[in-house]
């Protein structure tokens, strides 16, 4: 609609920046104070990798995001004692892998950890809500990883960063082993 240019590339990235503030703020006012929320949406504008990632067309500004959009329902979850918000963190969480596979899940065992210790109702129904949060998080990602992978690979846009055109593959090496093993 706007053509190629750094407008049409970079409003995208600094909105993404400027609606991960907000959603920090509102994430910790849930618990802290007013002066709390905004301090630690200061630190996030002030923290230099953060202030990189906005600028630049770059897939982590998207993962950052939904980050904090995570964290947000993880923790409206436990505030307002609602599995919905835990399904809806873990969907979120879900859409991320698509933004930067396995790397977007280095929260899940945090948030796991803290809703067993923090979370709402007796133990058995913990571990319940999260098993089924586990298959929200693992749902989009599977349903496009098939739908990708049984696409022939002449038919499909070419997955960028493999490189035998395979989303599994760009999943497990670089983003996923590749990124532990250089």
């Amino acid at each position: 609609v706007f053509g190629l240019s750094y407008f049409s590339v970079l409003v995208p990235q600094a909105l993404m920046g400027t609606a991960t503030v907000l959603i920090v703020h509102r994430a910790v006012a849930i618990y802290g104070t007013v002066r709390q929320a905004f301090l630690a949406g200061l630190f996030l504008i002030l923290t230099p990798v953060t202030t990189i990632i906005f600028r630049f067309n770059n897939p982590d500004a998207l993962l950052l995001l939904l980050w904090a959009l995570a964290a947000f329902f993880f923790v409206k979850s436990v505030h307002k004692q609602s599995a919905a918000h835990l399904y809806f963190a873990a969907f979120v969480l879900g859409m991320a892998f698509l933004c930067k596979q396995f790397q977007s899940w280095i929260m899940v065992p945090a948030i796991a950890v803290a809703f067993l210790l923090f979370g709402f109702g007796h133990l058995l129904p913990r571990l319940r809500r999260l098993v089924c949060a586990a298959v929200v998080m693992v749902l989009p990602p599977g349903i496009w990883i098939m739908i990708t992978e049984l696409t022939p690979a002449a038919h499909r846009p070419w997955v960028g960063g493999s490189v035998g055109n395979s989303f599994l593959e760009l999943t497990f090496g670089y983003n996923g082993l590749g990124r532990l093993t250089g």
